[in-house]
């Protein structure tokens, strides 16, 4: 095999490696989360009512999910699609 094929494989797979931990820094900022407060419902006996504060950084994406319970969502600030 000649020097300049290794060299060429060699700087193929460190170009490679570099893109690979490029793709891993890129990951979308992730949402934080703020339990704010929790409380039983007294006239729901085995249910409780949950607060949290979400704060989503630019370019942060949530995944479609969903929860056992009913949601009221208020967004204080910017807009969420």
């Amino acid at each position: 095999m000649s020097t300049l094929r290794i060299f060429g494989a060699a700087l193929a797979l460190s170009f490679s490696t570099q893109l690979t931990q490029t793709a891993r820094a890129a990951d979308p900022p992730q949402p934080v989360v703020t339990p704010l407060m929790l409380k039983d419902l007294t006239d729901l006996p085995g249910r409780e009512m949950l607060m949290i504060s979400v704060v989503y950084p630019p370019g942060a994406v949530e995944h479609v999910h969903r929860h056992d319970g009913y949601a009221y969502v208020y967004v204080l600030e910017g807009t969420i699609i």
